[in-house]
């Protein structure tokens, strides 16, 4: 996990769509915990599970409401929060975290950014389960 230091953010005249949740501490065990209830839910999402992190993406209707969510919008290469906008272009922010050419998922928040591999597959029931239960880093 980074933080960009010199990196300000502003408010968006318009909100991005929603595609993906941040979600750390209580908020990850939650919202795993509200996805391994459901399988259809589940079946549609990607996780990538960091250092006290948990990052959702999939189709906004399928992301359950957690209090302290960060709600994440593509802005190009990057994930952010939907409501905020970089003082810099979002592919030089996402060239900021993508060192030696690793390619993958790029969130940044005015808290945290990083970049982290997205699995081709969906979650499974029992990976849900411990991660609700905060194992994998949470």
């Amino acid at each position: 996990m980074t933080t960009l230091h010199a990196l300000t953010w502003r408010l968006r005249a318009q909100p991005l769509p929603v595609c993906g949740v941040l979600l750390r501490g209580d908020s990850s065990r939650t919202f795993s915990a509200r996805v391994a209830d459901r399988n259809d839910v589940a079946s549609s999402l990607r996780l990538a599970v960091g250092d006290g992190y948990l990052v959702a993406v999939g189709d906004a209707s399928d992301l359950p409401w957690v209090d302290g969510a960060v709600w994440l919008g593509r802005d190009g290469p990057i994930l952010c929060p939907t409501t905020l906008q970089p003082d810099m272009p979002s592919a030089l922010v996402a060239g900021a975290l993508m060192r030696n050419g690793h390619r993958g998922l790029v969130v940044a928040t005015p808290a945290i950014a990083f970049v982290s591999d997205l699995p081709a597959g969906p979650p499974s029931t029992a990976q849900l389960v411990q991660l609700a239960q905060g194992g994998a880093g949470l």
